[in-house]
């Protein structure tokens, strides 16, 4: 797990328990802010480049429910804070399970004076032989369009 860090450790386990509940709208609701931005990079041919922005918690939910059955996720290390332009940002690394593989990334992450989730960047890490993705457009209501294998399921969202 990771070290408690003031009111950043929270906010990134109620996302990661949003997540778990495949973007369940109350666990949801009660881990970001209404209007809400998920900046989503992307992996394969398309890894460390901005993909989608998904905006507020309707479209937030419809990705997360896009999560495989099976698949996990869980913070693992301690949420660092730093100061940039914009006020304070929180980095987190995550894991991701699934049978017998195991993934992750990392997650920066701004948390208002509500304690919620005002933007998250989710980037993953790169994986070995990725299913290359198409191109969504922002704002959600992207289609999930592509067969998974057991090996390269864990690379949503």
């Amino acid at each position: 797990m990771y070290m408690r860090n003031s009111r950043y450790e929270p906010a990134i386990q109620r996302w990661t328990d949003a997540l778990n509940a495949r973007g369940d709208r109350t666990a949801l609701a009660s881990a970001i802010q209404a209007g809400a931005s998920v900046a989503r990079k992307g992996f394969g041919s398309k890894s460390g480049h901005l993909v989608e922005v998904i905006e507020g918690l309707g479209n937030v939910s419809e990705w997360m429910g896009l999560i495989p059955e099976g698949i996990t996720f869980e913070c693992v290390g301690s949420v660092d804070v730093a100061a940039d332009s914009e006020g304070e940002v929180a980095t987190v690394r995550y894991q991701l399970s699934i049978d017998d593989f195991v993934g992750g990334g990392s997650w920066r992450f701004r948390v208002g004076d509500d304690g919620l989730v005002g933007w998250l960047e989710h980037s993953p890490d790169a994986i070995s032989d990725p299913i290359e993705e198409g191109d969504y457009r922002a704002g959600g209501h992207r289609k999930h369009d592509h067969p998974h294998t057991e090996q390269s399921a864990h690379h949503h969202p």
